[in-house]
C-alpha cells in the first residue's frame, strides 16, 4: 500500500523553469528561499497538467476526491495527482515528483537528475 502524501508547505516564489515533453518532466524552480541556493520540485512522469507559470507561495498536497483528481480520472489519466494549493485548481498527474536545493545558476539545470526515469 502507497503511503499518502503529507502536504508540503513552501514560502517562496516558485516559476515554471522547464517542461520536456520527450521525458514527460516538469520543474519549478525558486530562487529565493535561501540566498544562493534554489529549491526544485521536478514532477517525472507526467500525464497531464493545469499549472501557472509563477506561484507565490506554494502548497503541495495530494488529491483526494476534489475537483482535480475526478477531471483527471475522466481524462483518463492515472497516477498521482499532486496539488499546487494556491487560488484555483492547479494540479499535476505524474509518476513521482521530487523536491531538492542546489547552488546552479540562473540558467543551468541538473540534466542527470532531471532525466532520470520516474519510478512506478
Amino acid at each position: 500500500m502507497r503511503e499518502i502524501l503529507a502536504p508540503i508547505a513552501f514560502d517562496a516564489t516558485f516559476r515554471l523553469w522547464l517542461y520536456t515533453v520527450s521525458h514527460g518532466q516538469l520543474l519549478f524552480r525558486s530562487t529565493d528561499a535561501e540566498p544562493g541556493r534554489n529549491v526544485d520540485i521536478v514532477f517525472m512522469g507526467v500525464q497531464h497538467m493545469k499549472v501557472r507559470s509563477t506561484y507565490d507561495g506554494l502548497l503541495l498536497r495530494e488529491a483526494g476526491e476534489d475537483h482535480a483528481s475526478r477531471r483527471a480520472d475522466a481524462a483518463g489519466q492515472t497516477g498521482l495527482v499532486v496539488l499546487l494549493d494556491t487560488p484555483g485548481d492547479d494540479y499535476v498527474v505524474c509518476k513521482a515528483f521530487r523536491i531538492s536545493t542546489n547552488t546552479l545558476g540562473r540558467f543551468q539545470v541538473d540534466f542527470p537528475v532531471l532525466f532520470r526515469e520516474a519510478e512506478s
